[in-house]
């Protein structure tokens, strides 16, 4: 187990446990218990933000553990995060995934995935009142750089202090923090975690962003922390803009939630068109296609020729039809009209 020894000062204690409760806040219910879900690894981060919350919100405090079960000794991280959480007076949970085994293909979004299905699952079985993570801004720019480096949209490219995980909410109160703030607040507290040592894996594409890449960003220009917190946030507020326009804009062309009128939406830039068809597809609460494949969608409904059926996407059909002057796009599931 890793530790940092007192004494040392962090003089961003206060501002940690303000930024906990004010992002807490709201979910305070009088007619409701707040059950507050740490999403705890047994890292430094989580085990910082576990101290801080039994500190702040005493009572009802639920500690979620996964063990993706790819460390031989995952097992006895359990343990000590179970007698972590008995300490702080915490409700611990666990849940161990299947099926990941070291260098596997695609194992960071797998264990990513799945740890979002198991934390969410455990959130929802214990009624908690929302799930808090200890992501803080240094995650926050290494998601950038990633997203960029995957070619991705304003959409997602960050992180959200507030946000929705198949509808359940989830908080990074501490996303505005520097990771060098979280690590004084634990030597402060003299605070225990455990280390693994995948985290040094350059394999896996975090782990190089973080070990190679962000050094090398940072010896460019020692402000790209801040900055890369900004454009995160610059960016979720673009999308946000998008998002309302582009629903207003959508409205005008669906006089029923299921058709969309084709002559006003093809008269759209072909950028608006990706963009409202997107979000005509979350109205539907369909999946998002990625990319090419809502090219290939749009690139089918254009094409000339007989009406009918031109395109699917999860399990719905896109049937296109002429109605005297109108041409409508339905969206059609199981042969039966979405109400």
């Amino acid at each position: 187990m890793a530790s940092l020894k007192p004494p040392f000062l962090n003089k961003s204690e206060d501002l940690l446990h303000k930024a906990l409760h004010e992002a807490v806040a709201p979910f305070f219910c009088k007619d409701r218990p707040l059950r507050l879900a740490i999403a705890f690894s047994g890292g430094m981060d989580s085990a910082a933000l576990l101290h801080a919350a039994a500190s702040v919100f005493p009572s009802s405090l639920l500690a979620l553990h996964v063990d993706h079960g790819i460390n031989e000794a995952s097992s006895s991280w359990e343990r000590f995060c179970a007698r972590t959480a008995a300490l702080y007076g915490a409700e611990f949970f666990s849940m161990r995934l299947e099926g990941l085994r070291s260098g596997m293909p695609n194992l960071e979004e797998q264990a990513r995935n799945g740890r979002w299905t198991a934390l969410l699952q455990m959130a929802r079985q214990h009624q908690a009142s929302v799930l808090v993570t200890a992501h803080h801004a240094n995650d926050q720019a290494e998601t950038v750089l990633l997203n960029l480096l995957r070619g991705t949209g304003l959409a997602g490219i960050g992180m959200t202090i507030s946000s929705q995980r198949e509808g359940f909410p989830i908080l990074r109160p501490w996303l505005n923090f520097a990771r060098e703030e979280l690590a004084a607040y634990a030597q402060q507290h003299a605070l225990q975690w455990v280390e693994d040592p995948s985290n040094g894996d350059l394999k896996l594409r975090r782990n190089a962003v973080r070990h190679q890449l962000w050094p090398a960003v940072l010896e460019t220009d020692a402000r790209a922390l801040p900055a890369l917190s900004r454009f995160a946030q610059l960016a979720a507020e673009t999308e946000t803009l998008l998002q309302m326009f582009g629903m207003r804009e959508l409205a005008s062309m669906l006089p029923q939630g299921n058709r969309l009128d084709w002559l006003l939406f093809e008269d759209q830039l072909p950028a608006a068109q990706a963009l409202l068809f997107r979000l005509w597809l979350k109205t539907l609460e369909l999946r998002p296609p990625t990319q090419a494949r809502l090219a290939a969608m749009l690139q089918q409904l254009r094409g000339k020729g007989a009406y009918g059926v031109r395109c699917h996407h999860a399990g719905c059909s896109f049937f296109k039809w002429r109605e005297s002057q109108k041409i409508w796009v339905e969206a059609r599931v199981k042969k039966k009209y979405l109400s």
